[in-house]
């Protein structure tokens, strides 16, 4: 998650908090540097793995794994090109993680290769600015196939498609 609006103190507050509840065996964390969680000390002596994070950012004798952002971009790419569209967009955040500009970066390159159009759109900070989202969607050609950074992304896509009026 983004953490939005939520101070670091409050965070680590709730990781302790969820750490106290379910007493877990090890934590996955997903997030870069800037995620609230990235020191490992925090967790106590719990294992924590940092997922999609740049591990010279980490605090040392941190775990990190990557997930391989282009092959993501590639297969939606790939995926989207087989329905017959002629315009496809990208929306990422508008702080411009490494992951999520290595995604536009490969999609932009595949769709651009196959002679089709090509946007992207950096969503607003907040998802209460639907409306904005929704101006913006409206304004693509239809169809449009729309790539998501990531399921957070999706969720704010779709739930401006609905309100809307858009399938």
């Amino acid at each position: 998650n983004q953490n939005i609006g939520m101070t670091k103190k409050r965070a680590l507050e709730q990781l302790s908090e969820v750490i106290s509840f379910w007493n877990p065996d090890g934590c996955i964390i997903m997030g870069d540097a800037q995620h609230p969680y990235r020191n490992h000390a925090e967790f106590g002596k719990i294992p924590v793995v940092y997922c999609d994070a740049i591990p010279e950012e980490l605090s040392a004798g941190s775990n990190a794994v990557s997930i391989d952002s282009e092959a993501v971009a590639n297969c939606a790419a790939r995926e989207l090109l087989t329905m017959g569209m002629e315009s496809f967009a990208y929306v990422g955040y508008p702080r411009r993680y490494g992951w999520c500009k290595a995604r536009e970066k490969c999609f932009r390159k595949i769709i651009e290769q196959n002679g089709k159009s090509f946007v992207s759109y950096r969503i607003p900070k907040s998802d209460t600015q639907l409306d904005e989202i929704c101006r913006w969607i409206k304004a693509l050609p239809k169809p449009t196939g729309i790539f998501a950074a990531n399921d957070t992304v999706a969720e704010a896509i779709i739930n401006a498609c609905w309100i809307c009026g858009i399938s």
